[in-house]
């Protein structure tokens, strides 16, 4: 299904920018969720992309997390769907990073799922 093959997308690009070091205040730990509207059976229009990611201690998550992520992870891998021939709208989808808060313990100590 689509949403999970851009929840999965997503994912690998998360662990890229950090091993790169392109966004590099960012930890192992994360999860994405990706929502797409259908009319039928088709895909038409993303409606919400989740991103959850353990990062540093002193990071500011309105100013410097959601910005890094829609700019280095989320518009990157849409950007490789419309290259791939995936027609999707993207025009004012939700991005919500961090919805919960901050996420600097990872791993089983962070939570449980």
């Amino acid at each position: 299904p689509l949403p999970i093959h851009i929840a999965h997308r997503l994912s690998r690009r998360l662990t890229q920018v950090r091993k790169e070091g392109t966004v590099p205040y960012l930890r192992p730990d994360g999860k994405t969720q990706v929502t797409i509207e259908y009319d039928g059976n088709r895909a038409v229009r993303l409606d919400t992309v989740v991103v959850s990611t353990q990062h540093a201690a002193d990071i500011d998550l309105d100013g410097l997390l959601t910005p890094d992520v829609r700019d280095h992870v989320v518009e990157y891998v849409l950007a490789q769907l419309a290259e791939d021939g995936i027609k999707l709208e993207t025009e004012g989808y939700r991005l919500l990073v961090n919805p919960t808060g901050r996420f600097e313990i990872g791993g089983p100590m962070g939570d449980a799922g």
